[in-house]
């Protein structure tokens, strides 16, 4: 049987994967789109986490590598191939073991935004290894203390190699975090009982989220982490928040446009992996130098991105 779907949870994704979008598009308004990367994985990783249930591990890695695994592969493979001419295959390895989304090394070639279905694919297989043994010893102190400690080895690691973490675990042990953030959050209903009466909490929320981008740096998909990345841990899960409220909001307040976000949100995985195809093509070069200082020109761009990737997966999915 199908799980019923949660709207506000399907809004909050649509909200997701446009901020991806928007964090992709460098010739938005820079503002914006620090606001997008400070919580934009994170938010999907949560998400992620709040609606996933446990299951045999058998089934989980089937259905989870036809999801993940397959399109990570093909579209890593796409990204290397066609933003890298000279490219040869120590090279090609190189991108696929160290799977960043950005290129922070000359001899290590990125794979773009596709970084983030490998990390979710282990993040899931790790969460559900987790889950049995704290619901066995009825311990959710387990999971909590379990999320800290993943996303504290997942900074470190990525500070004391450079950047340069092997096979991607520093971007797994950031996605389980949230993952597990997300799962316990559901878990205790504490999160779909309260999210409606945080409407006070908003303006402070927003005010820690905002100044915690201007201390800090937060990019799992290239293990960046300017500043404090405590702080810009905190800015991640206070935009969350933010997100979240505004989901529901979007809900209660108009249906036409709560629709068509939950329709985004519910078909999120497909536009990702359209947008990460769709990152060769020049976005940028669409606005000439000259009314590249003006927001509203990069925030056309960006709608136009947007609604190319969402268009062209529907058009595919119709068939």
């Amino acid at each position: 049987m199908s799980k019923p779907r949660i709207h506000w949870v399907d809004t909050a994704k649509g909200i997701a994967i446009l901020m991806v979008i928007l964090g992709h598009t460098q010739c938005a308004p820079v503002y914006l789109r620090a606001v997008a990367v400070s919580c934009q994985v994170p938010l999907l990783f949560f998400l992620s986490g709040y609606t996933f249930r446990p299951k045999s591990i058998r089934l989980l890695i089937g259905s989870s590598a036809r999801q993940l695994l397959v399109p990570w592969v093909l579209v890593s493979l796409y990204s290397l191939c066609i933003n890298n001419q000279r490219l040869t295959l120590p090279a090609l390895a190189s991108g696929l073991y160290f799977n960043l989304s950005w290129q922070v090394n000359p001899s290590v070639p990125a794979v773009g935004p596709s970084w983030f279905l490998l990390a979710l694919f282990f993040a899931r297989i790790i969460l559900n290894g987790l889950v049995e043994p704290s619901q066995r010893r009825n311990c959710s102190a387990m999971l909590w203390l379990s999320s800290l400690c993943f996303g504290t080895i997942a900074v470190v690691l990525a500070n004391l190699l450079d950047r340069l973490v092997p096979l991607g675990i520093s971007q797994i042990f950031s996605a389980i975090a949230y993952l597990i953030l997300g799962y316990m959050f559901r878990q205790s209903n504490s999160l779909d009982s309260r999210v409606r009466h945080i409407g006070i909490a908003m303006i402070p929320l927003c005010l820690i989220w905002g100044l915690c981008i201007l201390v800090s740096t937060i990019d799992i998909g290239s293990n960046l982490y300017l500043g404090f990345p405590a702080i810009s841990q905190i800015g991640s899960l206070a935009g969350i928040a933010v997100v979240i409220r505004l989901s529901v909001l979007i809900d209660g307040f108009s249906r036409a446009p709560s629709d068509l976000l939950a329709w985004i949100g519910m078909n999120s995985l497909g536009i990702y992996i359209v947008h990460s195809l769709d990152m060769s093509i020049p976005w940028n070069d669409l606005v000439l130098h000259a009314w590249s200082m003006y927001s509203p020109v990069g925030l056309l761009v960006f709608f136009a991105r947007a609604s190319f990737d969402t268009l062209v997966y529907k058009s595919i999915a119709a068939k």
